[in-house]
């Protein structure tokens, strides 16, 4: 467990290439709608992944699906239709809800719903094209090779994700705000074409009982995470002025809610296939007993908390900011500590509580833990820089 979750996390560091990439993008568009949507953007496509990761860990750990792309059972391409339904179609009441927000706390423009509703929908549609058949192949070649999926694979694919979503997320922002007739023309007929695949997508597998059981379990569970996502964009957008003024925080960002998340969806998917084996009863008591998986993970993650404040710091000298190696390890290691009990024992409560209703745990378990975990995640890392003011280190120069 120590092995894998620190290969694991470690590709969290890509999320730090991620936080590199919206960072300059931000100070690029200047424009608060790009902060207010980008956490749940990130959040909605994260929980996506980790519904496909899931599936497709348990489904060949129980021999549902074998591990191959091709002549596969029906449910792999029952899985993987449904996924990029919810893709496209989670994100559009994430948009109004975000507007209705935004209008209220923020005084956006009436106009500015045409940015709210394409901007999430072309980057949800563009980076499931990418994201999807990477998650499949990665989920059959761990397995194929003897290692966990459940342990390996969301890790690796919520720090891909992320990457994939910044920067697709960047360039259909790009295109809305500073583009001219052709750009919004494209950004129409992308959009017209995610919403045609979804129908077509729909209308093939309307009657499949697996597509039909993941549409109805995951979207009520993803519409709440979007609603938790769109009060992390909130949070983010109220903290546009700390941001301008210490921009080294954006950097840390997205690796510090990717570990968060990854922490949750290790302990909750070990223990869904665990209860689908038998191994463990369904009783949140059993959490106590899981001492060892927990040092174990909780080790990896403190470790990686620290080399993320060190490649930040790198990071921030290329972007020439003003910065301090100590205040940044220690605001990252801290956020770490602060998010590692409450993420872990959620994610353990979550998949006990439905395995033993009689639902999937993976349709609830990540979707639940990493929305819960980006929130968590935005509020510990900024706690963090709290705490070093309460302890009266010099903030003034963390970034």
């Amino acid at each position: 467990m120590l092995s894998q979750s620190t290969l694991a996390f470690s590709f969290d560091l890509g999320g730090l290439l991620a936080g590199f990439f919206v960072s300059l993008a931000f100070h690029s568009i200047n424009n608060v709608i790009f902060l207010l949507l980008y956490p749940a953007v990130l959040t909605i496509r994260g929980n996506i992944s980790g519904i496909l990761s899931g599936r497709l860990g348990t489904a060949l750990h129980t021999g549902r699906i074998q591990p191959r792309l091709r002549n596969n059972a029906r449910e792999f391409y029952s899985i993987i239709r449904s996924t990029f339904v919810l893709s496209f179609m989670v994100m559009l009441p994430m948009s109004f809800a975000g507007f209705l927000l935004s209008l209220i706390s923020f005084g956006v423009n009436v106009t500015d719903l045409y940015i709210f509703i394409m901007l999430p929908s072309l980057a949800g549609f563009l980076s499931a094209t990418l994201t999807i058949p990477l998650n499949s192949i990665l989920s059959i070649l761990t397995f194929k090779r003897g290692l966990d999926p459940d342990t390996l694979v969301y890790p690796i694919m919520s720090t891909v994700a992320d990457i994939v979503v910044t920067l697709v997320y960047f360039l259909a922002a790009r295109m809305i705000f500073h583009g001219g007739r052709l750009e919004s023309a494209l950004t129409l007929l992308l959009f017209l074409l995610a919403a045609l695949t979804s129908i077509a997508f729909y209308a093939q597998s309307r009657r499949d009982v697996i597509f039909k059981e993941m549409l109805k379990e995951a979207t009520p569970v993803l519409l709440i995470c979007s609603g938790i996502a769109t009060l992390s964009g909130q949070m983010l957008g109220g903290l546009r002025r700390i941001l301008e003024r210490r921009p080294g925080v954006l950097v840390l960002y997205p690796a510090v809610m990717d570990t968060v998340g990854d922490v949750g969806s290790i302990i909750g998917s070990t223990t869904t296939t665990r209860l689908h084996l038998g191994e463990i009863p369904p009783n949140v008591s059993v959490f106590k007993r899981q001492t060892s998986e927990l040092m174990a993970v909780g080790t990896a993650s403190c470790v990686m908390h620290v080399i993320y404040g060190l490649v930040s710091y790198m990071l921030s000298l290329k972007m020439f900011l003003n910065s301090r190696l100590d205040m940044l390890v220690l605001t990252s290691f801290l956020s770490g500590l602060i998010s590692f009990i409450p993420i872990s024992l959620l994610a353990f409560t979550i998949a006990v509580k439905t395995f033993k209703r009689g639902f999937d745990p993976d349709n609830f378990v990540i979707p639940i833990e990493t929305s819960v975990a980006d929130a968590l995640a935005t509020l510990s890392l900024f706690a963090s820089v709290s705490l070093i003011y309460l302890l009266n280190l010099n903030v003034s120069t963390l970034i």
